[in-house]
């Protein structure tokens, strides 16, 4: 049945309200007395003060009651609170709440007070203005109720933010986004109530009301050594989440505790691909993507002071004088302290604690991951996280903010480890992951269950054949994906792929010995010449005559190349995994072919 509309919630919720709340609302009209005197002129009742920052309540029945302050803190800065709440008292905007922010933090790093009250500020913004904010002082209490707003009541809160955000650090910022949806929404929900009574705490009382109730938390992760205990039950799809992903089978038996995943193997086998599909099936609305490489830092990644221009309003540089055709920006550079991908969906997946979020990062070995990751490739180690007995957190470098990874995020990496321009993975990191291989998969390379041909072109021993070449020349991080040959459904597209993308891979692979290239394509097994997909240019001799010298021209190197022809003959393809279709006999010695005689690197090296 769907929900009753928010009108008819509220008209039911007039009709048979509480009066229990009688005395807190009486307790709540002194206490805006006291403020109204103070905004008439009167003194600032120092009790009042007082209570603010350290009494148990303030605002009645607020959700998530905030911590408050110890008295020897509140004697320690009392002026300063005193002109902090005059100023909120007086002015109600985020811009004034910005300010005492700062001003808090500054008190934090004097020592002077051990946290930064942000909602013990959001609680004062409501009792000195309860017609523009609601009583709701916290922060994943207010990201549960507007999701229940637009979800279920599709509400449209409309949030104005200014550029002059754009100048506080991201921690403020974020409070102060917080302040613009909770006046944005407490307008829409006004808007679309229209309660007959002009009592705002009245209607707060009502949103306080919509609050969903918080949800059971889930049992805790297991560390890696858990075993249930006796008569302990145990949920299947919490000890595996993974269990029913059918297109990997390899990631079912992943045990629930584990949290950090790296999907790693030869290129071509479909590992950003897999990683994608795990996150549409398990993080749809709640993941993001990063991919490594050399130049990435851990500014960009978690914190950092990063240059920023503030957008002009027509979307351009306005001319502001000067030499023709000289123009200036409207706005000056500024220089503003970001929160990086990695920050900020941990402060997302900490907001919603009963979700699961994500973060995929691709290709990465390709980063230096001590650079990238700093003090918090400790923190990401599940035992390390949030709620766990070892977790501890670390004050950020720029913010100096605390900072801990959650305890719902997972980390799911993907390397490529033919990319030999790397050095070895990092042994912390290599630590703190497990490892799923991800090698070709043949049997893609089907159609219903029978292997795909093209022109008679069987693919998959195709591939299978190359392959088992390439593990016996080089090693088995470097054979070749099937998804190269996946899309191959005709002699064109074959010819494509090789011309493209295989034969390119195998140059870097081999490193310009075409005598090896030439093994893996079978062409020492092709009597026929014609079949060979290489072949080599003209001698040396024609080129610089014919000096027999021992440094003339005929000493240089053969000089290979394609031949184009045979890359369109679906017969040289066929005689690659089939050297009996090309009238050869396999069996006989052929003293240019590398035998089990002759499998190590060196005496093949000496034989070339």
């Amino acid at each position: 049945m769907p929900p009753a509309s928010l009108r008819e919630q509220f008209e039911q919720y007039e009709k048979n309200r509480d009066e229990s709340w009688r005395h807190e609302y009486e307790d709540y009209n002194d206490a805006l007395s006291d403020i109204a005197a103070f905004q008439f002129g009167n003194p600032l009742a120092p009790k009042l003060v007082k209570e603010i920052w350290t009494g148990p309540w303030f605002c009645p029945n607020m959700i998530s009651k905030p911590a408050r302050l110890k008295e020897e803190h509140f004697k320690q800065i009392a002026d300063m609170l005193t002109k902090i709440t005059e100023e909120i008292i007086k002015d109600q905007s985020p811009e004034v709440a910005a300010r005492a922010w700062e001003t808090l933090e500054r008190a934090k790093l004097e020592k002077k007070i051990s946290w930064i009250p942000w909602a013990l500020t959001k609680r004062l913004m409501y009792a000195a203005a309860p017609q523009f904010y609601t009583s709701i002082a916290s922060l994943i209490s207010y990201d549960s109720l507007v999701k229940k707003l637009k979800q279920e009541y599709d509400l449209n809160i409309n949030i104005t933010k200014t550029t002059a955000w754009l100048q506080n650090p991201p921690h403020i910022r974020r409070y102060l986004i917080w302040l613009a949806n909770d006046r944005a929404m407490r307008e829409a929900l006004k808007t679309e109530l229209a309660p007959q009574e002009n009592d705002p705490f009245l209607l707060n009382k009502f949103i306080e009301s919509l609050v969903p109730p918080p949800r059971k938390k889930s049992r805790p992760s297991k560390p890696q050594h858990y075993d249930p205990g006796p008569g302990e039950e145990t949920n299947e799809t919490e000890k595996f989440p993974f269990q029913n992903f059918q297109d990997f089978p390899e990631i079912q038996d992943i045990p629930g505790w584990v949290r950090n995943i790296i999907l790693y193997g030869p290129p071509g086998t479909g590992k950003t691909y897999m990683a994608r599909k795990l996150l549409d099936k398990y993080f749809a609305k709640s993941n993001k993507s990063i991919t490594f490489h050399q130049s990435y830092s851990y500014e960009e990644f978690v914190e950092g002071i990063r240059p920023d221009l503030p957008a002009k309003e027509d979307g351009g540089k306005k001319q502001t004088g000067g030499k023709q055709g000289e123009t200036k920006e409207a706005e000056k550079l500024c220089y503003i302290l970001r929160d990086g991908i990695f920050k900020e969906i941990c402060d997302d997946a900490k907001a919603l604690k009963d979700s699961e979020y994500a973060l995929l990062i691709d290709e990465i070995n390709r980063g230096n991951i001590s650079k990238i990751f700093g003090e918090l490739i400790t923190l990401i180690e599940e035992s390390k996280r949030e709620g766990k007995e070892e977790g501890k957190p670390v004050e950020l470098p720029y913010s100096r903010e605390e900072f801990i990874v959650p305890g719902n995020l997972y980390i799911i990496g993907t390397m490529n480890t033919a990319d030999r321009s790397l050095a070895h993975i990092d042994t912390a990191l290599r630590r703190r992951f497990i490892f799923v291989r991800m090698d070709p998969n043949y049997d893609l390379l089907k159609d219903n269950l029978k292997d795909k041909k093209v022109d008679g072109v069987n693919l998959r021993l195709l591939l299978e054949t190359i392959n088992g070449r390439i593990e016996f020349l080089y090693d088995q991080e470097h054979v070749i994906g099937h998804t190269f040959l996946l899309e191959v459904d005709d002699m064109k597209s074959l010819s494509f792929a090789f011309r493209k993308k295989i034969l390119p891979l195998l140059e870097e692979y081999f490193f310009d010995d075409w005598k090896k290239i030439s093994w893996v394509l079978g062409d020492n097994l092709k009597k026929d010449k014609n079949l060979h997909f290489l072949r080599q240019k003209e001698n040396s001799g024609a080129l610089f005559g014919t000096d027999q010298e021992d440094d003339g021209p005929e000493r240089l190197a053969p000089r290979w190349e394609y031949n184009q022809e045979t890359l369109n003959n679906p017969k040289a393809y066929i005689a690659t995994y089939d050297p009996s279709s090309a009238g050869t006999d396999p069996t006989a010695p052929d003293t240019d072919t590398p035998t089990a005689a002759t499998d190590s690197t060196d005496a093949l090296e000496d034989k070339v």
